[in-house]
């Protein structure tokens, strides 16, 4: 990913690409399908099919949801927001890291991921909130929270700019958005499997226009944000198993509308694919977007 308007180096081993502009209040709306996303994300196991292959298979030595916490500064006292908490796995990957004396307030828009998270994070968040919430209305006052997460689910939200309107809203001056997310060609041989059984580009990962990837991330965040940095990981896929492979590809949601015949296709070429040449290699491009805006100097 390269920056137009900002410089490019290395942080943590890592490729980090930084960018300095003023936002402007320009409104983009862009077109998803709700529909899609509550189903994908109703219930917990299609997503447990789709982390479990990550946690099982990546090449990277440290697990994802590790990584994330490293990127991430929670200061004593900090509120801190998450939008698409999803079932909790990052805080129940990073338990015993957890600060004490932070306030954390969970949110999804899936009633059913918020029931889970609840669940699972009994007793890692026991004061934590819960709640089922819609990115583009935050039901929080102004300027309440130091820190907002919204991990890969911006690229769900079909009018990013009212989202991002909301979260700055809702950050204090000099508060901080961490927003993970995914680059076009993250996982494109698995999507391959599926476009050869008919299924349309645009209905694999609902591309449009503006959705938040790691290659438009940084222009959209810079029309509300003043200073933006993007931590990318380098990652890749060696699956040699053919069935949590299989279980993955079949739990997306544009995948259901197959044939039992087709669904049959892509399982079969999996376990020739495996058998032939003994790994599915798949490409990962996945990293964190980072984004404040400075203190504002006001007279007394």
């Amino acid at each position: 990913m390269v920056s137009r308007m900002g410089c490019v180096g290395v942080y943590g081993g890592h490729t980090v690409i930084s960018c300095l502009h003023m936002p402007d209040a320009r409104i983009a709306t862009t077109a998803s399908s709700q529909d899609i996303l509550r189903q994908q994300y109703a219930t917990e196991s299609g997503l447990a099919s789709r982390i479990d292959l990550h946690r099982r298979f990546s090449t990277h030595p440290e697990q994802w949801h590790r990584w994330l916490f490293d990127q991430i500064i929670f200061r004593p006292g900090d509120t801190v927001l998450e939008l698409g908490c999803g079932e909790g796995i990052f805080w129940r990957e990073n338990a015993e890291r957890i600060p004490q004396n932070v306030t954390f307030a969970l949110s999804d828009f899936s009633p059913g991921m918020v029931d889970a998270a609840k669940k699972h994070l009994a007793s890692v968040l026991p004061h934590a909130s819960f709640e089922v919430m819609d990115a583009a209305s935050i039901p929080k006052p102004d300027h309440s929270m130091d820190t907002v997460m919204a991990h890969h689910m911006l690229y769900h939200v079909s009018n990013i700019d009212q989202a991002l309107r909301e979260i700055r809203r809702v950050l204090k001056e000099g508060g901080t958005l961490y927003a993970a997310t995914n680059g076009t060609h993250h996982v494109q041989e698995i999507d391959n499997l599926a476009i050869q059984q008919g299924i349309p580009v645009d209905r694999m990962h609902e591309w449009q226009p503006g959705n938040f990837w790691l290659e438009t991330g940084e222009e959209i965040l810079r029309r509300w944000f003043t200073h933006v940095t993007c931590v990318t990981r380098d990652d890749a896929l060696r699956v040699t198993e053919a069935e949590p492979l299989i279980a993955y590809t079949l739990s997306l949601a544009a995948c259901r509308a197959l044939t039992a015949e087709q669904k049959n296709a892509i399982a079969e070429q999996i376990r020739h694919i495996i058998a032939e040449q003994g790994v599915f290699h798949v490409t990962k491009a996945s990293g964190i977007f980072i984004a404040t805006s400075p203190y504002v100097m006001r007279s007394l």
